[in-house]
């Protein structure tokens, strides 16, 4: 079996982090692989991180789920990066629509909340370049 790092930021979305872990608790080819969630949010990552060790615990999956607060102690030697994470959360998405319908922009055109989330992406990407395993097999 091939034991992989699996990191998800932005984790403290507890609907999308649970249905992903029951995916991978699921799968016996994942057995001894370490999963990450990363938040920037302590309180929603300790809430998802307990939800996910009960859920192996209770299906006797054998994975190990760590936890941070930081990305690139999340992302360093990861072979998957799946990230999840909604810059400045549902709420500034809501007052970003605001101000845009202000200005004659139909609801979900979201320029502001696509601009930070590219933003964002970027930085994900430039840390596993120089983070993670398999980028650096790319490079060679």
């Amino acid at each position: 079996m091939t034991q992989v790092k699996i990191s998800i930021i932005g984790a403290g979305s507890a609907t999308f982090s649970m249905n992903l872990v029951k995916n991978l608790c699921l799968k016996d080819s994942l057995e001894g692989s370490a999963v990450c969630f990363m938040d920037i949010d302590e309180e929603r990552l300790e809430v998802v991180y307990g939800l996910a060790k009960r859920y192996a615990e209770e299906t006797k999956a054998k994975l190990k789920f760590e936890r941070t607060m930081k990305g690139e102690e999340a992302l360093r030697d990861s072979d998957f990066v799946i990230n999840t994470a909604l810059v400045g959360g549902h709420s500034n998405e809501e007052e970003e629509r605001g101000i845009e319908e202000e200005h004659g922009y139909y609801r979900g055109i979201r320029l502001g909340t696509y601009f930070h989330q590219l933003k964002l992406m970027l930085s994900i990407a430039r840390m596993m370049d120089d983070l993670c395993p398999v980028m650096l097999e790319l490079q060679e």
